[in-house]
């Protein structure tokens, strides 16, 4: 027995092409968290890690369909991906940076503190966008790959 899907003639066997369709989304996501963490590598955008830790791919199997997320997971996350118009930024994450970037204390550390945060007021931030970067290297690939997944699960 064969049923029309869109474009495609599924097998009665249908078990099998899910679970490829599924196992290569799984591979695709790994490639997206890959290329993201080596932007934030390349680009020096890594303090402490916590947001190449946080990159992560998930492939949900819904009723009919799959669904894959990709994104990163730390609050601050977003502001380093689209940039930040100009604000006052508040002290206490911007001192742990300035520590953590320059290994600064005492009165140094309060001076500089306050010269990022009023660069910041001035100029914003500029966006560091991972994830859309990751996106537009693979997205064109998936069909693709999912085209061959189907073909091989079906022969």
């Amino acid at each position: 027995m064969i049923e029309k899907r869109g474009n495609i003639n599924m097998p009665a066997d249908r078990k099998k092409i899910e679970d490829a369709i599924e196992a290569e989304l799984y591979d695709f996501g790994q490639d997206l968290v890959a290329t993201a963490v080596d932007y934030l590598e390349r680009k020096n955008i890594n303090m402490d890690g916590d947001i190449m830790k946080s990159v992560q791919a998930e492939v949900e199997k819904l009723k009919d369909d799959f669904r894959l997320q990709f994104g990163a997971n730390v609050r601050h996350a977003i502001y380093v991906h689209e940039g930040t118009k100009p604000h006052w930024a508040p002290v206490k994450p911007i001192r742990q940076w300035v520590h953590k970037k320059l290994n600064l204390r005492g009165k140094e550390l309060k001076n500089v503190t306050f010269l990022v945060r009023r660069k910041i007021a001035r100029e914003g931030t500029k966006a560091k966008p991972f994830l859309a970067v990751a996106m537009r290297a693979h997205i064109n690939r998936l069909g693709g790959r999912i085209g061959q997944a189907i073909e091989k699960a079906a022969a």
